[in-house]
């Protein structure tokens, strides 16, 4: 009752003021709160990208487990035996090529554990030097960062000891584009990413990591950033992308359907699975704006189908969901182990950017600049003879993927059953391929 005196009695006070300035006061008052709100929203709806944010570059020696006795165990032992025992329950598997990337599951270990296995099973004891992880936040809270925030850790730490970061790579991403920048905050408390470091450890030897966390990207941001990160990949190079998959239940907000709902996450998840065996990237949005599946890494994989060959072949290696581990589906969150390799017999380096014999990066392979070079001799002994410029249908030809990208120098025109190319190198020629 005393309170309600009080408000009577503030009422009564305002009442007594002159009209014409509570009328500016409410006016005041209006202008101001309309002004924050549209301030809130703007900040709500428009993601920052790196070059307008603060940059947070405190650049730690060694960047501390934020999960470890959580998500997996934090005890040397424990994990190396946890570990060990997955890899032993992986049936002895034969890639249908050479490993190139896998999407591995990021929750604890007792419910994904051994469906990451199957996919770092698929890479144990090759010879990667380079892995680049492509991650997520999966809590930014109201800052919604536009682009890939790269770690300015020297070294990740997990019980099974350091593993170093590949410095030099972060740093020419960093100089690539304003997409790239350090927000650290992308990695504190976050499991995605140090979820898969365990696994890298007991499966290869000598290698360093490029940890990014893919934020906020418009449709626009995934062409630049992955032209970015292209030259960083060659034959010794493995792409990691976390994502676990349907987030079923009240406590993730998705209630879809409440009938058959173990076949009915199977065919959300494998929906999404077909989109992305078949590397189709505009397909992949288009599932996920139709059915709204919450699969927390599709960011990770979207940017995954920019970086993957044209030659790269994808299969599901194990799938399970926890629903079906703890026979309850109130509540469960899908996994898949998904490999992607390319073709056996094709030459290490064909499908990615080789390294000349400066040690400098290089477009073509040694086989491809020796086709070009034979084709384009042919173009100039043609050219030669008739006294023109008209192009050369050369024999039927077996082009690799890379000859077929386009890039930076070189131009493509299509024709009758040929391609005319005039590609600026030492000596520019016009070559026409036969596409019989």
């Amino acid at each position: 009752m005393r309170d309600t005196g009080m408000r009577t009695s503030s009422i009564k006070h305002h009442a007594s003021c002159p009209q014409p300035q509570m009328n500016l006061f409410k006016e005041l008052l209006m202008k101001t709160l309309l002004s924050t709100t549209i301030l809130s929203i703007i900040v709500l709806i428009t993601p920052a990208v790196f070059a307008q944010t603060e940059q947070e570059v405190a650049s730690p020696e060694v960047w501390e487990p934020q999960v470890a006795g959580r998500f997996y165990p934090g005890n040397e032992t424990a994990l190396k035996d946890q570990i060990a025992a997955f890899f032993k329950n992986v049936p002895s598997q034969t890639p249908k090529g050479a490993p190139i990337a896998i999407i591995s599951p990021h929750a604890g270990y007792q419910y994904s554990g051994q469906v990451a296995a199957y996919g770092y099973s698929a890479i144990k004891d090759r010879k990667f030097d380079r892995v680049i992880i492509l991650a997520l936040k999966h809590q930014l809270g109201l800052k919604r960062i536009r682009g890939i925030s790269v770690s300015s850790a020297k070294n990740f730490k997990t019980p099974l000891g350091l593993i170093p970061v590949d410095r030099d790579a972060c740093g020419q991403l960093l100089k690539a584009s304003n997409l790239f920048g350090t927000y650290e905050s992308a990695f504190k408390e976050e499991h995605s990413l140090e979820t898969q470091l365990p696994f890298l450890q007991m499966s290869l030897k000598d290698f360093k990591i490029i940890p990014l966390s893919v934020c906020f990207l418009t449709k626009d941001d995934f062409d630049p950033i992955a032209n970015a990160i292209k030259p960083l990949i060659s034959d010794s190079t493995l792409i990691v992308a976390s994502s676990d998959f349907t987030h079923y239940g009240e406590n993730y907000g998705f209630l879809p359907f409440k009938n058959d709902i173990e076949k009915n996450i199977h065919k959300y998840d494998y929906g999404l699975f077909e989109k992305i065996l078949a590397k189709d990237f505009d397909g992949l949005k288009a599932y996920r704006q139709y059915t709204q599946i919450n699969a927390c890494g599709i960011l990770p994989i979207a940017l995954l189908l920019k970086l993957l060959p044209g030659n790269a072949q994808g299969e599901i290696l194990n799938y399970d969901t926890s629903g079906h581990q703890l026979n309850n589906f109130s509540s469960s969150v899908s996994y898949a182990s998904i490999l992607f390799t390319r073709p056996a017999a094709e030459k290490p380096g064909d499908s990615a950017s080789p390294k000349d014999e400066t040690g400098k990066q290089s477009f073509l392979t040694d086989q491809e600049k020796s086709l070009l070079l034979s084709l384009a001799r042919d173009t100039l002994k043609t050219h030669t003879a008739n006294g023109g410029a008209r192009p050369v249908v050369s024999p039927e030809l077996s082009l690799t993927p890379r000859l077929k990208e386009k890039y930076p120098g070189v131009e493509t025109y299509t024709g009758m059953n040929s391609i005319y190319v005039k590609a600026d190198y030492s000596c520019s020629a016009a070559t026409a391929v036969s596409l019989k």
